[in-house]
C-alpha cells in the first residue's frame, strides 16, 4: 500500500504540467490546432492594442474569462500561475515609469532627480496587462490540451522541427532530471551533518557539477537508443485526428471577436 501510494504521489508530482488537461470540456475536445490559432490571434491582438485603450484589455479580459468558463479550468489555479509569473513581469517593466519622458507626476528627492511620468506610467500598466493577458491565454491554451496534442499542432502548424524535439525531450525528461536532483540531494542532507556552513556551500556546488555531468550522460544513453529505435523526430500520436466543421467554425468565430474587439473599441477610442 505504502508502495502503491508512493506511486501516485510520484505520478501526481510529475503530472503537474498536464494536470488540468484531462478536464472534458467544450475546449478541451477542440483540435490542437484550432486552439494554437486561435491563441495566436488573440495574443496577436493583445499585444497590438494602443497605449491608454483600457476597455480594450477590458474587452478581451471578458473573452478571456468566457473561455476560462467553457473550459471549465479553475479559476483560482490559473491564477496562481499568473501571480507566479507577475514579479518577472513586473521586473521587466517597473523601471519603464521612470526611464519614459513626459508630464511628470512625481520626482524623486535624491541625486539621480528621478522623476514619474505620467507617460511612464501608462506604459508600465500597458505592459503589464498585455503580458498578464498573454500569459493567461496560454495557460488557458496548456491547460486545456495534452502536450502530446500540442507538439502534433506546432508540427503541422511547421513550427521547426528541431524546436519541436526540443520542447518533447524537456517535457519529456525534466521529470527525470527532477528526481536525479532529489535524489543528490537526499544524499548530501545525510551527510551534512557535521559540515559547516562554507563546507556545506562547497558541495552544494560540486553537487551542480555532478547534476550536469549525470544529465549529460543521460541524454548521450537516449540519443543512442532513441536512434536504435528509429526515432525521426516527428510527433506520434496513438489516435491522430484532423479538424472538423466544428473546429474551424470556432477559429473563426473567435477570430472574428478578436477583429470586432479591436475595430469596434479602437473606433470609440
Amino acid at each position: 500500500r505504502k508502495q502503491e501510494a508512493s506511486g501516485r504521489g510520484k505520478a501526481m508530482k510529475h503530472g503537474f504540467l498536464d494536470e488540468l488537461s484531462t478536464t472534458d470540456s467544450p475546449v478541451r475536445r477542440l483540435h490542437a490546432e484550432t486552439k494554437l490559432a486561435a491563441a495566436l490571434a488573440i495574443i496577436l491582438a493583445v499585444v497590438t492594442v494602443p497605449m491608454g485603450h483600457y476597455v480594450e484589455f477590458l474587452a478581451f479580459s471578458i473573452m478571456l474569462g468566457a473561455l476560462m468558463v467553457a473550459s471549465r479550468l479553475p479559476g483560482f489555479i490559473l491564477v496562481k500561475r499568473m501571480l507566479a509569473v507577475l514579479p518577472f513581469i513586473t521586473l521587466m517593466a517597473v523601471f519603464l515609469p521612470f526611464f519614459h519622458r513626459g508630464t511628470v507626476l512625481w520626482r524623486l528627492p535624491i541625486a539621480w532627480n528621478l522623476a514619474v511620468s505620467r507617460e511612464g506610467v501608462e506604459l508600465f500598466l500597458n505592459v503589464i496587462m498585455k503580458a498578464n493577458l498573454a500569459v493567461l491565454t496560454m495557460l488557458i491554451l496548456n491547460s486545456s490540451t495534452p502536450f502530446t496534442e500540442l507538439l502534433k499542432g506546432l508540427e503541422t502548424l511547421r513550427v521547426p522541427r528541431l524546436i519541436i524535439v526540443i520542447l518533447s525531450f524537456l517535457y519529456r525528461y525534466i521529470f527525470l532530471l527532477i528526481d536525479e536532483a532529489e535524489r543528490l540531494l537526499m544524499a548530501h542532507d545525510s551527510r551534512k551533518i557535521h559540515l559547516g556552513k562554507w563546507t556545506s556551500a562547497r558541495s552544494l556546488s560540486n553537487l551542480v557539477a555532478v547534476l550536469f555531468i549525470r544529465t549529460y550522460e543521460r541524454g548521450e544513453r537516449v540519443y543512442e537508443s532513441m536512434c536504435a529505435r528509429g526515432f525521426d523526430g516527428s510527433i506520434t500520436l496513438l489516435e491522430p485526428t484532423r479538424p472538423r466543421a466544428r473546429d474551424y467554425a470556432v477559429l473563426a468565430v473567435v477570430i472574428g471577436l478578436v477583429i470586432a474587439i479591436r475595430l469596434t473599441v479602437s473606433r470609440h477610442g
